[in-house]
């Protein structure tokens, strides 16, 4: 694992590594990022509190079946979070983790077929203050949702157990593989309270 008090992106560092020949699984945190970025260069919030992380990836599948790494990684991030912080978190497609109507997390898949980046960003303890409110549905921190702070480590952690047999089933299986699983999950958010 590397760690970093701040970072431009933990994508950027993690692409770096991986060019360099960083093995599989490598991960890369930051305290905070000043260029985050989401889908389609959407510039990513990622001030101090959240969980911003980076694995690489060598999953050997063409470009075009790496929309399967985002959902893979979707659904350990909703396992994660509500293991963690009990909040009855779902996905969106392509890549986003909600609770309730308000997004809580984002996912960003970048690479190719040698090596993948996934970019993961979590709002874990952001005061409402600090969240964007410029998003199409609005953000929200697991802070906000449950009244306390949150260990990030523990979240991370989570989620690397949750993601490992996910991966494990795409790469075998191949995206089909985690279709029901998420049927299942994308319609918690429909009975979500909020």
């Amino acid at each position: 694992m590397r760690a970093f008090g701040a970072a431009r992106s933990t994508n950027d560092v993690a692409r770096r590594l991986a060019a360099g020949g960083a093995p599989e699984g490598t991960v890369v945190v930051a305290g905070t990022q000043w260029g985050g970025r989401g889908r389609g260069g959407a510039r990513w919030h990622s001030p101090r509190g959240g969980l911003w992380f980076s694995v690489v990836l060598r999953p050997g599948v063409a470009p075009d079946d790496a929309h399967g790494l985002c959902a893979a990684a979707a659904l350990a991030l909703a396992g994660a979070v509500n293991a963690v912080a009990g909040v009855g978190a779902s996905v969106k497609w392509p890549n986003d983790v909600m609770v309730g109507d308000r997004k809580v997390a984002g996912i960003l898949v970048e690479g190719g077929a040698a090596a993948y980046v996934l970019g993961v960003g979590v709002n874990v303890n952001v005061p409402r203050a600090e969240l964007p409110r410029t998003d199409a549905y609005g953000a929200t921190s697991l802070e906000v949702e449950t009244g306390r702070t949150l260990a990030r480590e523990r979240l991370l952690g989570a989620f690397l157990a949750e993601f490992e047999p996910r991966y494990r089933a795409l790469v075998e299986g191949g995206a089909g593989a985690l279709a029901d699983e998420w049927r299942t999950v994308s319609k918690a958010r429909a009975r979500s309270p909020r």
